[in-house]
């Protein structure tokens, strides 16, 4: 078997979480649409999620920005 050189293997343990803005009801693109994804992110850590992947394939730039720049999941 050929190993590419450059590829990094990880090994993941634990819960891998996709926050998906549409899913979650993110459509709006309001500060609450903001606050309810921050929130299901941080209950996603609660529950021990070791990622997190956040998806807004339909938000604009300044939404998934102010997403990802939400409050709700700082560290406590």
């Amino acid at each position: 078997m050929h190993r590419d050189k450059h590829l990094i293997k990880y090994t993941l343990k634990g819960l891998y979480a996709i926050a998906d803005a549409e899913v979650i009801g993110s459509k709006q693109g309001s500060k609450h649409c903001s606050k309810k994804i921050a929130q299901q992110v941080t209950n996603a850590i609660k529950g021990g999620a070791a990622l997190i992947q956040y998806r807004n394939k339909n938000g604009s730039e300044a939404q998934r920005k102010q997403d990802a720049r939400s409050e709700e999941h700082t560290s406590e």
